[in-house]
């Protein structure tokens, strides 16, 4: 009788959960399956689901201590967490744009027409640049060269001088960029210093005497614009520029080589 009490207390304890009876567990019980693991923490954490980011279809649960793709099985490192935790727009920066090459086509506007005769401060341009991002940061540097060129008729008294206008510049500096996903916009910016040659070909009409002058002055810019990604690698947008440096002496007299610009930029990037 006193063992069947004993036994009975036992089991009575144990319903209450005050003692746990041991049993044989076989090594080959299956764990829950994860899609029904997964299912029961979204539903008892929403608030933390909501505050993620958007990701792809069956990635949502990441970051809650699962470790696992519901839909691949696929067990998700911190740093794979850490990734996709960053903003959107910082992920597109980065992505694809380790190395950008540019082509620039626009027109310019000196920026002291004063010192260009007749239509000498409106000048067509193009160039190209390259800039270089830092690994998993929107910054880089950035460098190119540009050229710009006219061609008019200048009056000076009776004679008549036809007189062509190019500027060479090379240019170097920071450059930062971000983009917004939807839509494939990447913005840009950047500024730096650049040295700017200045050279001037006059040629007299009648007597077609030719004489030149050029002066190579230093002085900075900065520039921004904008991308739409057409392609994963190929981009399309403007890109606006202002540059100032010392004014150039040429023939005895002074020019300012300080201008405005406004481009069209085909991007390509890698």
């Amino acid at each position: 009788m006193r063992s069947i009490l004993s036994l009975a207390g036992l089991a009575a304890l144990a319903s209450c959960g005050s003692i746990r009876i041991p049993h044989e567990v076989s090594v080959t019980d299956a764990p829950a399956a994860p899609e029904a693991v997964a299912v029961q923490v979204a539903a008892a954490t929403p608030s933390e689901t909501s505050a993620l980011a958007p990701v792809p279809l069956g990635l949502e649960l990441r970051g809650l201590g699962l470790g696992i793709d519901p839909e691949t099985g696929y067990e998700w490192s911190e740093a794979d967490w850490r990734e996709w935790s960053e903003p959107a727009a910082f992920r597109q920066s980065k992505s694809k744009r380790s190395v950008n090459l540019g082509v620039l086509l626009g027109a310019r506007a000196m920026s002291d027409d004063q010192d260009w005769q007749s239509n000498l401060d409106q000048q067509l341009m193009a160039g190209a640049e390259a800039s270089f991002m830092l690994k998993h940061m929107p910054i880089g540097i950035e460098l190119g060269v540009l050229t710009s060129f006219t061609s008019e008729d200048v009056q000076a008294g009776s004679i008549t001088l036809d007189t062509d206008v190019r500027l060479y510049e090379f240019f170097a500096g920071g450059r930062v960029e971000f983009g917004i996903p939807e839509g494939g916009f990447v913005f840009f910016a950047g500024a730096g210093v650049n040295a700017i040659m200045t050279y001037v070909e006059a040629r007299e009409t009648v007597t077609n005497v030719t004489t030149d002058d050029n002066d190579t002055t230093l002085g900075g810019y900065l520039h921004g614009g904008m991308e739409i990604m057409v392609s994963d690698n190929v981009g399309i947008g403007f890109d606006l520029r202002a540059a100032f440096a010392d004014k150039a002496s040429l023939f005895n007299s002074e020019a300012d080589p300080s201008y405005y610009q406004g481009a069209l930029l085909i991007g390509f990037h890698f």
